[in-house]
């Protein structure tokens, strides 16, 4: 695989992940790891080049993590503020 191009390789791995018979992923995570990764969604969403489904998927996963959060109002605030590139530190 070393020897292929960048676009032999996205090819590829868009046709082995288009024919994978195993089903969908499914994730668990611990309410610290959900945190954590709304947090790294939220950068992600900043990028410009993050576009189509790749931007849907992410949206759709911090909605979740922020329904998941819905009965904690301090997590809610960060999550929030997370939003707001102003907050960065």
């Amino acid at each position: 695989m070393t020897d292929l191009t960048d676009d032999e390789l996205v090819q590829q791995a868009a046709t082995e992940i288009g024919t994978w018979p195993h089903g969908p992923l499914e994730l668990v995570l611990r309410p610290q790891s959900a945190f954590s990764l709304a947090a790294v969604l939220q950068l992600a969403l900043r990028h410009p080049g993050l576009t189509g489904e790749p931007h849907r998927i992410a949206v759709t996963a911090l909605a979740h993590i922020r329904a998941f959060f819905e009965p904690c109002p301090a997590v809610q605030e960060m999550l929030r503020r997370g939003d707001d590139p102003e907050h960065d530190r």
